[in-house]
């Protein structure tokens, strides 16, 4: 009997822990400096992201995340872009107050690249998992909440091609 009142008892702490915030939308622009590697060429390349949240709970998020790439990079006599990708992923939190939170990412990235040289072009897509972690900070101010973030994430290792980044972004709640 101790036993079912001890697992009621977390049950009902567990439950009220997820419900005590309010669902929340939010979404983000910023900026991603993109490493790529390829063989044993590398690449710096940029790109403008945005995306659009759902914070159901307050220990996690679900985004939607796309990118378009603003910057080349020449690489062994030719010059590699990234287009465009996107992402879908589920951000676990851990507040540590009000206005500061760190998170993972975990979830689903497609990348299109195109590399050019010696009057060719070729272009390539592909898909992999992405996993990465940052920090979130938020300031309240008035009906709205302001904030910025610093990411580090894994968009696609395989095949020999490793594409990450670190991203900074402005955010804004709603």
């Amino acid at each position: 009997m101790k036993r079912i009142a001890l697992a009621a008892l977390l049950l009902a702490g567990a439950s009220s822990a997820l419900a005590d915030s309010q669902p929340e939308g939010y979404y983000t622009v910023g900026y991603s400096f993109v490493h790529a590697k390829v063989a044993d060429y590398t690449a710096n390349l940029g790109a403008v992201h945005a995306s659009l949240g759902w914070q159901p709970y307050r220990y996690v998020g679900i985004e939607a995340t796309g990118l378009v790439g603003v910057s080349n990079a020449d690489i062994g006599g030719g010059t590699l872009k990234l287009d465009t990708g996107y992402l879908a992923s589920v951000l676990p939190r851990l507040p540590i107050n009000d206005e500061f939170a760190l998170y993972a990412r975990f979830g689903y990235s497609h990348s299109s690249l195109t590399a050019s040289g010696g009057g060719l072009s070729v272009s390539a897509s592909d898909h992999d998992t992405v996993i990465g972690g940052g920090a979130e900070w938020v300031v309240p101010a008035g009906s709205t909440w302001l904030g910025g973030r610093i990411e580090y994430a894994r968009y696609y290792n395989r095949d020999g091609l490793t594409i990450d980044g670190v991203s900074l972004s402005f955010l804004q709640r709603f």
